[in-house]
């Protein structure tokens, strides 16, 4: 099992809002993901640079959509991404 940091667009009554999560993969496919956003932490300056870094990696990625993932986990399937 693998994971990274991914930017997770939810719909929101006025719009729309973007977050970023873990995400964990199994083969290549979404199976979970945090359930909170996450937030950048550190047990030190340096490790705080790197924690960003890795989340500064989510905006190469495609965005997935908060619909679509909870849809995949309700019927206990796996979500193929990009």
């Amino acid at each position: 099992m693998t994971w990274n940091y991914r930017i997770i667009s939810e719909k929101a009554p006025h719009g729309e809002f973007y977050q970023i999560y873990e995400v964990y993969y199994d083969e290549g496919k979404i199976v979970g993901m945090t359930e909170s956003p996450c937030k950048p932490y550190g047990d030190d300056v340096e490790d705080l640079r790197y924690n960003m870094e890795q989340m500064l990696q989510a905006f190469d990625r495609p965005i997935l959509q908060m619909d679509a993932l909870e849809n995949a986990f309700k019927q206990r399937k796996s979500l193929e991404v990009a």
